[in-house]
């Protein structure tokens, strides 16, 4: 209740005081912690995964993106793959996704922030993995095998024509935010 409406938090937070209740287990999001903080009779356990931090009676105890970009990093490398992208939409979030890249000293690894709107993210895509020069390379190297008729070239173009594009994307990993 109050989700994304202040006047509907308070209501419900003062609600649920009049009936005694002392600790409040979210849902309280980061968001909201301004509205909380002023409740300093009740405490909050909130799962939200932005700072997670201990403040007055606020207890934020969600999965920070730093642990997560750690396990996920660390889990990378164990896997042997030196060329990971980070993909993270562009929204009001995106600040806060590249402070923490930087003071995770992720420097080392690619970072791409994409559009939300599914239409302009194609696009996007299909840059960041160089779609249009490795369709291209497909089509040039079917043009090689067609007007052959030795087994081999006439299995190759078999084996090309079940891909849609040919050729290495520049990453081995993909993180998405």
């Amino acid at each position: 209740s109050g989700f994304n409406d202040k006047d509907k938090l308070n209501t419900a937070i003062k609600d649920i005081k009049s009936q005694g209740v002392k600790v409040i287990i979210g849902p309280i999001t980061y968001d909201d912690f301004d509205v909380a903080k002023k409740y300093n009779d009740l405490i909050f356990i909130s799962p939200s995964n932005i700072n997670p931090e201990l403040t007055n009676n606020i207890l934020s105890v969600g999965v920070s993106l730093e642990s997560q970009l750690i396990a996920l990093t660390n889990f990378i490398k164990k896997q042997n793959k030196t060329k990971t992208v980070i993909m993270y939409p562009k929204n009001k979030y995106s600040g806060f996704i590249e402070d923490k890249i930087k003071v995770l000293n992720l420097n080392d690894i690619k970072t791409f922030a994409y559009s939300p709107n599914p239409e302009i993210l194609t696009g996007e895509i299909e840059v960041l993995t160089n779609y249009s020069q490795r369709k291209r390379s497909l089509k040039l190297r079917k043009k090689m095998f067609e007007d052959k008729d030795d087994e081999q070239s006439i299995k190759e173009l078999e084996r090309l024509e079940q891909l849609y594009t040919l050729g290495n994307v520049n990453f081995d990993s993909v993180i998405i935010i």
